[in-house]
Protein backbone atom coordinates (compact mmCIF):
# COMPACT_ATOMS: atom_id res chain seq x y z
CA UNK A 1 0.00 0.00 0.00
CA UNK A 2 3.21 2.53 0.51
CA UNK A 3 3.52 2.81 -2.57
CA UNK A 4 0.62 2.74 -3.92
CA UNK A 5 -0.60 5.52 -1.80
CA UNK A 6 3.25 7.54 -2.84
CA UNK A 7 1.79 7.27 -6.42
CA UNK A 8 -1.35 8.38 -5.57
CA UNK A 9 -0.36 11.90 -3.44
CA UNK A 10 2.27 12.21 -6.51
CA UNK A 11 -1.17 12.14 -8.82
CA UNK A 12 -2.47 14.46 -7.13
CA UNK A 13 -0.60 16.45 -5.95
CA UNK A 14 -1.69 20.41 -5.86
CA UNK A 15 -5.22 19.59 -5.72
CA UNK A 16 -8.49 17.96 -4.18
CA UNK A 17 -8.82 14.56 -3.81
CA UNK A 18 -12.36 13.00 -3.14
CA UNK A 19 -11.64 8.87 -2.05
CA UNK A 20 -14.80 7.14 -2.46
CA UNK A 21 -14.44 3.74 0.10
CA UNK A 22 -16.36 1.27 -1.08
CA UNK A 23 -18.07 -0.48 2.42
CA UNK A 24 -17.77 -2.63 3.90
CA UNK A 25 -14.82 -4.29 2.01
CA UNK A 26 -12.71 -1.51 0.83
CA UNK A 27 -12.72 -0.26 4.75
CA UNK A 28 -9.47 -1.45 5.63
CA UNK A 29 -7.66 -1.25 2.22
CA UNK A 30 -8.78 2.35 2.39
CA UNK A 31 -7.68 2.88 5.82
CA UNK A 32 -4.08 1.66 4.64
CA UNK A 33 -3.97 3.57 1.43
CA UNK A 34 -4.81 6.56 4.44
CA UNK A 35 -1.99 5.85 7.04
CA UNK A 36 0.38 5.47 4.14
CA UNK A 37 -0.32 8.59 2.51
CA UNK A 38 0.10 10.83 5.96
CA UNK A 39 3.17 8.96 6.39
CA UNK A 40 4.21 10.45 3.07
CA UNK A 41 3.22 13.85 4.11
CA UNK A 42 4.83 13.47 7.09
CA UNK A 43 8.32 12.68 5.07
CA UNK A 44 8.05 15.27 2.57
CA UNK A 45 6.14 18.30 4.82
CA UNK A 46 4.33 20.29 2.14
CA UNK A 47 4.88 24.01 2.75
CA UNK A 48 1.78 24.92 0.53
CA UNK A 49 -1.19 23.75 -0.62
CA UNK A 50 0.83 23.24 -4.24
CA UNK A 51 2.52 20.63 -2.38
CA UNK A 52 -0.08 18.72 -0.63
CA UNK A 53 -3.02 16.61 -1.39
CA UNK A 54 -6.12 18.13 0.18
CA UNK A 55 -8.58 14.58 0.45
CA UNK A 56 -12.18 14.30 1.60
CA UNK A 57 -13.48 10.68 1.92
CA UNK A 58 -17.09 9.38 1.00
CA UNK A 59 -18.61 6.05 1.96
CA UNK A 60 -20.26 3.75 -0.41
CA UNK A 61 -21.88 0.66 -0.07
CA UNK A 62 -23.42 -1.71 -3.40
CA UNK A 63 -26.01 -3.65 -2.48
CA UNK A 64 -25.89 -6.64 -4.92
CA UNK A 65 -24.08 -9.07 -2.85
CA UNK A 66 -25.47 -12.28 -1.44
CA UNK A 67 -23.46 -15.23 0.25
CA UNK A 68 -20.56 -13.96 -1.89
CA UNK A 69 -22.36 -14.26 -5.26
CA UNK A 70 -23.05 -11.40 -7.90
CA UNK A 71 -25.95 -11.22 -10.09
CA UNK A 72 -24.60 -8.61 -12.58
CA UNK A 73 -24.36 -4.59 -13.39
CA UNK A 74 -27.76 -4.16 -13.96
CA UNK A 75 -28.83 -5.83 -9.95
CA UNK A 76 -26.04 -3.57 -8.72
CA UNK A 77 -28.06 -0.42 -6.79
CA UNK A 78 -25.90 3.01 -6.99
CA UNK A 79 -28.32 5.82 -5.40
CA UNK A 80 -25.61 8.15 -5.50
CA UNK A 81 -25.78 12.48 -5.69
CA UNK A 82 -24.43 14.45 -8.41
CA UNK A 83 -23.59 17.05 -6.29
CA UNK A 84 -21.05 14.16 -4.58
CA UNK A 85 -19.22 14.08 -7.74
CA UNK A 86 -19.67 17.19 -10.29
CA UNK A 87 -16.08 19.11 -10.47
CA UNK A 88 -14.35 16.55 -8.69
CA UNK A 89 -11.10 14.70 -8.95
CA UNK A 90 -12.31 11.13 -7.70
CA UNK A 91 -10.24 8.04 -6.53
CA UNK A 92 -12.76 4.96 -5.72
CA UNK A 93 -11.24 2.32 -3.91
CA UNK A 94 -12.17 -1.20 -3.55
CA UNK A 95 -10.63 -3.99 -1.65
CA UNK A 96 -10.94 -6.46 -4.64
CA UNK A 97 -12.19 -6.47 -8.73
CA UNK A 98 -13.78 -9.36 -8.81
CA UNK A 99 -16.65 -9.99 -11.40
CA UNK A 100 -16.54 -6.32 -12.50
CA UNK A 101 -19.94 -5.70 -12.18
CA UNK A 102 -20.20 -3.47 -9.10
CA UNK A 103 -17.42 -1.39 -10.41
CA UNK A 104 -18.59 -1.12 -13.76
CA UNK A 105 -22.24 -0.06 -12.73
CA UNK A 106 -20.75 2.91 -10.64
CA UNK A 107 -17.98 4.07 -12.47
CA UNK A 108 -20.70 4.56 -15.31
CA UNK A 109 -23.34 5.98 -12.56
CA UNK A 110 -20.01 8.88 -11.07
CA UNK A 111 -18.60 9.51 -14.95
CA UNK A 112 -22.60 10.59 -15.82
CA UNK A 113 -21.98 13.20 -13.32
CA UNK A 114 -19.15 14.95 -15.25
CA UNK A 115 -15.95 14.52 -12.52
CA UNK A 116 -12.90 16.13 -13.17
CA UNK A 117 -11.26 13.15 -13.09
CA UNK A 118 -12.15 9.14 -12.31
CA UNK A 119 -9.63 6.83 -10.92
CA UNK A 120 -9.80 2.97 -9.23
CA UNK A 121 -7.55 1.46 -6.65
CA UNK A 122 -8.05 -2.19 -6.11
CA UNK A 123 -6.17 -4.00 -3.25
CA UNK A 124 -6.46 -7.47 -5.66
CA UNK A 125 -7.16 -7.87 -9.06
CA UNK A 126 -8.72 -11.23 -9.57
CA UNK A 127 -8.23 -12.91 -12.66
CA UNK A 128 -11.14 -14.24 -13.86
CA UNK A 129 -13.27 -14.92 -16.98
CA UNK A 130 -15.94 -12.29 -15.53
CA UNK A 131 -14.14 -9.04 -15.75
CA UNK A 132 -12.15 -10.02 -18.17
CA UNK A 133 -15.52 -9.19 -20.46
CA UNK A 134 -14.96 -5.73 -19.08
CA UNK A 135 -11.45 -5.13 -20.44
CA UNK A 136 -10.87 -2.81 -17.42
CA UNK A 137 -7.84 -2.69 -15.35
CA UNK A 138 -7.62 -0.22 -12.25
CA UNK A 139 -5.23 2.75 -12.26
CA UNK A 140 -3.58 1.72 -9.29
CA UNK A 141 -3.64 -2.29 -8.44
CA UNK A 142 -2.05 -3.68 -5.63
CA UNK A 143 -1.61 -7.32 -7.25
CA UNK A 144 -3.20 -9.85 -9.61
CA UNK A 145 -4.44 -12.74 -7.50
CA UNK A 146 -5.50 -16.43 -9.86
CA UNK A 147 -9.46 -17.24 -9.81
CA UNK A 148 -9.76 -18.51 -6.13
CA UNK A 149 -11.49 -17.75 -3.26
CA UNK A 150 -9.90 -15.08 -0.95
CA UNK A 151 -10.40 -14.15 2.45
CA UNK A 152 -9.08 -11.30 4.99
CA UNK A 153 -8.22 -7.73 4.38
CA UNK A 154 -11.93 -6.74 3.49
CA UNK A 155 -12.61 -9.90 1.59
CA UNK A 156 -15.30 -12.24 3.17
CA UNK A 157 -17.38 -15.72 3.73
CA UNK A 158 -20.45 -14.75 4.73
CA UNK A 159 -19.47 -11.72 6.79
CA UNK A 160 -16.70 -13.96 8.53
CA UNK A 161 -12.74 -12.99 8.53
CA UNK A 162 -13.28 -9.62 7.17
CA UNK A 163 -10.89 -8.21 9.80
CA UNK A 164 -8.11 -10.19 8.56
CA UNK A 165 -4.76 -8.37 8.26
CA UNK A 166 -3.43 -10.64 5.68
CA UNK A 167 -4.76 -11.83 3.36
CA UNK A 168 -5.99 -15.70 2.90
CA UNK A 169 -6.29 -17.98 -0.54
CA UNK A 170 -8.57 -20.99 -0.65
CA UNK A 171 -7.95 -23.40 -3.86
CA UNK A 172 -11.23 -25.46 -2.16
Amino acid sequence: CTTMARQIFKDYKGKQLLIVIMTPGGFQFGNYINEAMLDFRDEIQPKSAEEDVRVEYLFKKLDQFVNHGDDGPEHAKCNEKPEDYAGKNVLVVKNIYDTGASIKKLIEVIESYKPVSLKTAFLVHKRNVKNLSFAYFGDYIGFFCPNLFEIGCGMDFNEYFRDLRHICISNE
